[in-house]
């Protein structure tokens, strides 16, 4: 388990001659830190302004789970494409074996598609909950709120290209359209969630 390792092995794994783990994990953990940054930006809050407890406590409920489901598809991610490099290299001599060989293909990219698109979603949980974490964090924090924000939104691009990259390899265009069609709209969200607290962050004294 990739997450259950330390940071500088998770790095060595990133950096090796390995494409496993890949853009998908790295995504992931991005996302995921975005989710702890605010979880910590909504944590020093509620010690801070008491008066703001009742009001963040839903905040904090939301991106300490969506930081846990991050994490978790780091390793996911993982192990998908690692499914799909073993069904590229299974055995294809005869017709029956090259037959199992593209069904297991295409079962394969389907779920690396699939796992990106999650990591996409959270990723738009996030951005639309980086505006309000932005707008009551203790001023002394507001750095750390944006700099979450930033990683949520790049996090969200490195899954939309995951997405695109194996959608080009999946035969079935229903599925291909659906999934392309839902990753744009999550993106454009997303930006949009984005943009508004990055507004926030200046409006509250840091520019960029």
């Amino acid at each position: 388990m990739l997450v259950d390792g330390t940071i500088r092995s998770f790095l060595e794994a990133l950096g090796s001659a390995d494409p496993v783990p890949g853009g998908g994990s790295a995504s992931a953990l991005a996302a995921s830190l975005a989710a702890n940054l605010f979880k910590m930006v909504v944590s020093v809050t509620r010690a801070k302004e008491e008066d703001k407890r009742a009001l963040l406590e839903p905040i904090f409920a939301r991106v300490s789970a969506l930081g846990d489901a991050l994490t978790g598809l780091v390793d996911r991610d993982a192990a998908a494409y690692g499914r799909v490099r073993k069904a590229y290299g299974s055995p294809k001599d005869s017709d029956e074996q090259r037959i199992q060989r593209g069904i297991e293909i295409q079962l394969a990219l389907r779920e690396a598609t699939t796992v990106p698109l999650e990591i996409l979603e959270r990723c738009l949980d996030l951005l639309e909950i980086a505006p309000d974490v932005v707008l009551h964090g203790r001023v002394s924090c507001i750095s750390d709120a944006g700099t979450g924000n930033f990683l949520a939104l790049s996090a969200a691009m490195g899954a939309l290209l995951n997405v695109q990259v194996n959608l080009q390899d999946i035969d079935d265009e229903a599925f291909a359209t659906a999934s392309w069609a839902r990753a744009a709209e999550m993106v454009e969200r997303c930006q949009a969630g984005f943009e508004q607290a990055r507004q926030r962050v200046a409006e509250r004294g840091m520019q960029l």
